[in-house]
């Protein structure tokens, strides 16, 4: 029994000092502030790790965005080219293309009255269609990039177009030609719904008429070249004999001075006969020409009639509009403009 009263007396004892401890205000406040520093070391701790990993994540984001917009600019960049590759291919397939839609009608009758029955109203208007057409239909980034080849398929358009122009040989209403053209406007007068029996005769003989002096100039013109060679190779002869002799031939007249005077005099003899005959057959030409006016036959069937283009003002018409139109297109077309006017007019071509 003491041994039992002993122990409860020491637990009472020690849930007495228990007590005590717990409602002491001095070692609760320090245990109150012990709580506190460890609590604020965690704080300290906690939102320290919280920084280092947001300036990690900052960092790591700013890397991942950097490279994202790296990524970006090369796909854009590529996307680009891609669209200028397909661009640039679709323009250089529709190249020869386009020339075949425009070359194709011009051997038909509309193209010689001056109708393309393919090419819109602007590109028919345009002095150089072709260029226009790629600069419409591909955009200007297409067409530089085919600059070249636009030239060069102008040229050969330029060229086309007067060869076959020439090939329709189509009459002009204020501009009197012989030869093909005349022909071709007296046979369409004749199979007009509206010629008489008197006007075809009267065209029959001036057909014939012209047929005539086109002969005549071509035998004045064989004569003229076989005395034209006559006289030089006598010349010739004649000065070579001199040299052989020791004489300079420049210093002592000729031996055949006299029939070389005559031969040259047979020959102006020929020019004029020659000239003669020309202005005869322009003449002949007028009087057709009269005859379909005072005739009053529509030879082009109501069709609006327009002439056309001369290759070489087509090109000084392009040369002006490179000028009036800014920088863009003088930069596309000027560096590769080895069109020569020149070859045009030695071979020509100042008008059909």
């Amino acid at each position: 029994m003491q041994a039992t009263f002993n122990l409860a007396l020491r637990r009472k004892d020690k849930e007495i000092a228990y007590i005590k401890s717990r409602t002491d205000l001095d070692k609760l406040r320090s245990d109150v502030f012990a709580e506190i520093t460890l609590a604020k070391e965690d704080m300290m701790n906690i939102r320290s790790g919280i920084s280092d990993a947001l300036e990690i994540l900052r960092d790591e984001f700013g890397r991942f965005m950097s490279q994202t917009e790296v990524l970006l600019s090369t796909l854009g960049k590529e996307v680009r080219e891609s669209r200028a590759a397909v661009t640039y291919h679709k323009a250089a397939v529709d190249l020869p293309r386009a020339m075949c839609e425009l070359i194709q009608p011009m051997i038909y009758s509309e193209f010689a009255v001056g109708v393309h029955p393919t090419w819109n109203c602007v590109e028919q208007q345009n002095s150089d269609p072709l260029w226009t057409h790629m600069l419409h239909t591909h955009g200007a980034d297409a067409a530089h990039d085919l600059r070249t080849d636009i030239q060069r398929a102008q040229q050969l358009l330029l060229y086309l177009q007067r060869h076959i122009s020439q090939s329709h040989a189509m009459p002009h209403v204020n501009r009197p030609t012989t030869g093909a053209t005349l022909h071709k406007l007296a046979s369409l007068i004749i199979i007009s719904q509206n010629c008489s029996n008197d006007l075809s005769v009267k065209i029959r003989e001036t057909v014939e008429m012209d047929r005539y002096h086109s002969e005549q100039m071509a035998r004045y013109s064989f004569r003229l070249k076989g005395v034209t060679f006559y006289q030089q190779v006598l010349t010739l002869r004649a000065r070579n004999a001199l040299l052989k002799g020791g004489i300079n031939p420049d210093a002592t007249p000729l031996p055949v001075r006299h029939r070389v005077s005559r031969i040259g005099e047979k020959a102006a003899s020929l020019r004029n006969l020659r000239q003669a005959v020309t202005k005869a057959r322009l003449e002949n030409a007028r009087r057709l020409w009269r005859l379909w006016q005072e005739s009053g036959v529509d030879i082009w069937q109501g069709t609006a009639v327009r002439p056309l283009r001369d290759p070489l003002l087509a090109h000084q018409s392009l040369q002006r509009h490179i000028t009036q139109n800014g920088s863009l297109i003088l930069g596309i077309l000027a560096p590769n403009l080895t069109f020569s006017v020149a070859n045009l007019k030695s071979k020509g071509g100042g008008g059909y």
